[in-house]
């Protein structure tokens, strides 16, 4: 802690090829008002100009420190910078993303103000899509939570009620942690091999744990939103990596009473992410689960171009299973969907079809856009969207909950 009461708080950057941006997120952490920072550079095997970098920033900033492996991925670079970490306070910040630079002052007033320091300090973030922003802020109030209202919030970590609206953001980096709740949840024993679904594994564990979590309105951090979708191509995830994610989230809640109410979280957020990552393997005979079978071969207009619409997209143009005469995005004009065969909301209406399809995986956001189109006079059973009823009573694939890793039902070749 310095001369002014500020604590330590140590920024782990895990880096990877991340040349184009290294410089400005970097640079972002080194300019913040506040002082009281070490900064952790872990260049997890680097094979451009990102190591040279991050040399340089170290020669400039006696606060830099640099750690340099061989690549084993951005769970492991991740627990590197803990391990070597001095802070009391630890914050990620990924690479390819930059903050603003008074965040690590604005948390800190914020925390003054209360008077008690919590074990987790939440905020929000803005996602960067090149030419227009979207503004991300955690589902639970703004607030400081303990006893009966943390105990309520740990109900919505995952699942805040609806399909599918987080409690907390599934994010590290909108968020500041005490090292000690951090190394108390497990963190450093989480699977290293995980590549997709790690952060929100370890909000969860971390919740878990807290005694006090803090929520504040501000959004401080920017997310680059440049990994996820490429035209018609999105990430894709393996089923090896959701059969440990699945794992991670049950060894998370072994010792935990009311282990329902855990469960149910755990249920939604895999159907969530597996139609996201997954929906073409979770189809039989041409289906369109979980949109109802009343669709199947008739004429569609699908709404909504993210990751999932995409994914809906590509699978009924392969299969064949309805036939679509339009796909509609409000962002239709976009830099970032620029590359695919999209079509103004308005156009709507100048098309005959049997069906909208929302493929928007948020029931709150899907259940707006229905409204919309019902005040201009499309029927109500014309427009289709997943909601929270959609998966009731359904169980998730076996090969997931059923996965054994020594014997290998699931193996990394799926």
């Amino acid at each position: 802690m310095n001369a002014e009461g500020q604590p330590l708080i140590s920024v782990i950057i895990p880096i990877y090829n991340a040349e184009p941006y290294l410089a400005r997120c970097i640079e972002s952490v080194t300019c913040q008002t506040y002082r009281n920072l070490e900064i952790l550079l872990v260049n997890d095997g680097s094979t451009d100009g990102s190591l040279q970098i991050c040399r340089a920033y170290e020669g400039l900033d006696r606060r830099v420190r640099l750690c340099v492996q061989e690549n084993k991925g951005r769970v492991t670079a991740r627990k590197t910078g803990v391990k070597i970490s001095k802070g009391e306070y630890i914050s990620f910040v990924d690479a390819d993303d930059w903050i603003e630079k008074d965040m690590y002052e604005k948390i800190w007033k914020r925390i003054q103000q209360i008077g008690k320091r919590a074990d987790i300090v939440a905020f929000g973030l803005i996602e960067e899509y090149g030419d227009r922003q979207i503004a991300r802020r955690e589902s639970v109030k703004t607030g400081f939570y303990e006893m009966a209202s943390l105990d309520a919030l740990k109900e919505n970590i995952l699942y805040a009620g609806y399909f599918f609206g987080f409690g907390m953001l599934p994010h590290l980096c909108d968020k500041v942690f005490k090292k000690e709740i951090l190394l108390a949840s497990g963190f450093m024993e989480m699977d290293s091999r995980l590549v997709y679904g790690e952060d929100a594994a370890a909000i969860f564990r971390m919740c878990l744990h807290s005694c006090a979590i803090q929520v504040l309105d501000i959004t401080p951090y920017h997310y680059r939103q440049n990994n996820y979708t490429n035209g018609l191509k999105t990430l894709q995830v393996g089923q090896a990596n959701f059969c440990r994610l699945f794992q991670e989230f049950q060894n998370s809640i072994v010792k935990c009473r009311h282990r329902e109410i855990y469960e149910r979280q755990i249920f939604f957020y895999f159907w969530f992410v597996l139609l996201l990552r997954q929906f073409e393997n979770l189809q039989t005979d041409g289906s369109l689960f979980p949109f109802p079978e009343s669709v199947l071969g008739k004429k569609i207009i699908l709404y909504g171009a993210g990751g999932f619409g995409i994914e809906v997209y590509k699978y009924i143009k392969k299969v064949s299973c309805c036939e679509v005469v339009g796909w509609v995005d409000r962002e239709y004009a976009s830099e970032d969907k620029k590359e695919l065969p999209l079509e103004s909301p308005l156009n709507i209406y100048r098309q005959t079809f049997d069906y909208i399809l929302i493929a928007v995986l948020n029931e709150r956001t899907a259940g707006i856009i229905k409204e919309e189109f019902e005040k201009k006079g499309i029927p109500s059973e014309k427009i289709q969207y997943i909601a929270e009823k959609c998966l009731k009573g359904e169980k998730l694939p076996e090969w997931l909950t059923e996965y054994d890793e020594k014997n290998q039902y699931c193996d990394a070749g799926l």
